[in-house]
């Protein structure tokens, strides 16, 4: 499922559900992913869990914007938008970086 299919399906739950309701229930959805995957031994049940976490990235990305420009005043919903958008940006760019000056650490597969 492509990030814009997860945005257009969970931009439509989301107005019929509820940003707060889904913006909790996404936020649930990923931290239990998050902990489980400790705990996960085969690979195709981690490549699962992780592909569940992906689409809650996703239906993120449909969510919180559109909370964002619910709760903040008129006057600083504009410059917190865009900044938004700058931090994604930046948090990719930052992880690329970080993966690659870790591929070589871990073991030859």
């Amino acid at each position: 499922m492509t990030l814009r299919r997860c945005g257009t399906v969970f931009g439509w739950i989301t107005d019929k559900v509820g940003r707060q309701t889904m913006y909790v229930a996404d936020l649930i959805v990923f931290v239990v992913g998050l902990a489980l995957q400790f705990f996960l031994e085969r690979p195709i049940t981690l490549f699962a869990l992780r592909f569940v976490m992906g689409v809650a990235i996703g239906a993120y990305y449909a969510i919180g914007p559109a909370l964002l420009a619910e709760l903040v005043p008129r006057r600083q919903r504009g410059s917190l938008l865009a900044s938004l958008n700058a931090v994604w940006t930046v948090g990719f760019v930052a992880a690329y970086v970080v993966g690659y000056f870790l591929q070589d650490l871990g073991p030859e597969v």
